[in-house]
């Protein structure tokens, strides 16, 4: 599943500083610098690979016991 890359940023306030964030498109989440948006994404994708073999182990196992 390819996410696409958010154009959509957000200013996050800590303190006396602001950072420019780029908002996941997947999850929501504010991603701070904008460069890690990439990792992050890679990370649904992981998250999202690992959660379908868990799925088709268990298809699998409800197979067995039909």
């Amino acid at each position: 599943m390819k996410t696409s890359v958010s154009n959509v940023f957000e200013d996050i306030h800590v303190k006396n500083a602001i950072f420019r964030a780029v908002i996941c498109d997947q999850c929501g989440t504010k991603v701070y610098p904008a460069d890690v948006l990439k990792y992050h994404q890679q990370y649904h994708e992981r998250r999202d690979r690992i959660l379908d073999e868990e799925i088709k182990k268990l298809h699998k196992s409800m197979d067995r016991m039909r």
